[in-house]
């Protein structure tokens, strides 16, 4: 049957799959705000000028846009996907259905976001593990960095240790073998 008016159309949709459609479409647009990177540039420009980076900022903000962008992506196709079933199997509207599935996706939503950070947490560790296996890193020639690498694999230093060790405790944490002092640097493939 062609729809010839606009009234026809409210008329065969689910109202209660349309409201939550679009709530999934807010959450969407919330994750999707959400997943624009921070600091950017300056990482770029960091790059092609050949410094390294003293900090895990730039990879953390990248990984949790990535994160982000995902929760936008799937909360986009829930939305699609109610707003199909609204035309598809239309029926009664039901204010209750309406507040708790609204409820229940933004609880959704709330609790992605929660988990996103232990995600983040986990590839972080995943690249930098695979990196660094690669790579001939100085750690010493990079105390700050080696102090956040440290603690994102659980290595507090302790009072009264020397660097070598911290830096040996943390070559373990990842899987590295021990490496002398000076063998190579940032940047040198082995």
């Amino acid at each position: 049957m062609l729809l010839t008016r606009a009234d026809e159309l409210v008329l065969t949709a689910d109202l209660d799959f349309v409201v939550l459609g679009l709530v999934c479409f807010l959450i969407a647009g919330v994750f999707m705000i959400l997943s624009i990177g921070r600091g950017r540039p300056r990482t770029r420009a960091q790059f092609v000028l050949g410094v390294s980076p003293e900090s895990l900022s730039g990879l953390r903000a990248s990984v949790m846009a990535k994160g982000r962008s995902l929760c936008s992506a799937i909360f986009f196709v829930i939305g699609t996907t109610f707003l199909l079933g609204a035309f598809l199997l239309p029926g009664a509207a039901s204010p209750s259905l309406q507040y708790w599935g609204t409820g229940a996706l933004l609880l959704m939503g709330g609790l992605l976001l929660f988990l996103l950070d232990g995600h983040v947490r986990r590839v972080m560790r995943s690249h930098l593990r695979q990196e660094l296996k690669v790579q001939d890193f100085a750690f010493e020639d990079h105390v700050g960095l080696a102090r956040e690498i440290g603690e994102l694999f659980d290595v507090e230093p302790k009072q009264g240790e020397t660097l070598e060790t911290f830096v040996r405790s943390v070559r373990e944490a990842i899987g590295l073998p021990a490496s002398p002092r000076g063998s190579g640097g940032y940047g040198v493939r082995r």
